[in-house]
């Protein structure tokens, strides 16, 4: 229900919700997917939020930054 509401919004905070329900289940590329919905979206209530939980997903998925070692 809450991705078909998501999908008629004209913001992308409703795909925010949905990619931390998505992450709560442990459904990371849904979740992902969610997030990259909500930045596609945009008219984000809080910008910020929508990067930490990308950042929390990317580094679940393994796809975090590299650090390579000198």
């Amino acid at each position: 229900m809450l991705e078909l509401l998501a999908k008629k919004s004209s913001r992308g905070d409703l795909f925010v919700n949905l990619a931390r329900q998505h992450l709560l289940n442990h459904e990371w590329g849904l979740a992902r997917m969610a997030v990259e919905d909500a930045l596609a979206r945009g008219q984000l209530s809080d910008f910020e939020l929508v990067r930490s939980l990308q950042a929390e997903i990317d580094d679940r998925l393994g796809l975090g930054p590299k650090i390579t070692e000198m």
